[in-house]
């Protein structure tokens, strides 16, 4: 189950790799860097029950010893 997941996520990554590479940056509506500090305030006023650390979301659902 694992390695479908990971196979999943790499194809999904290289997908992605290849429209950022073939993207024409004169063209982007919202610049890189307005897009990282809109995710670090949603982030940042995001509930820490809903995400995925250490204090939230499967971490506190799924504990191995």
């Amino acid at each position: 189950m694992y390695r479908e997941r990971n196979a999943i996520g790499a194809v999904k990554a290289c997908n992605a790799a290849l429209i950022a590479e073939n993207e024409d940056s004169n063209t982007n509506l919202v610049s890189f860097d307005t897009t990282v500090k809109a995710m670090e305030e949603i982030g940042r006023d995001m509930s820490c029950k809903f995400k995925e650390t250490a204090m939230g979301g499967l971490a506190v659902c799924m504990i191995y010893c």
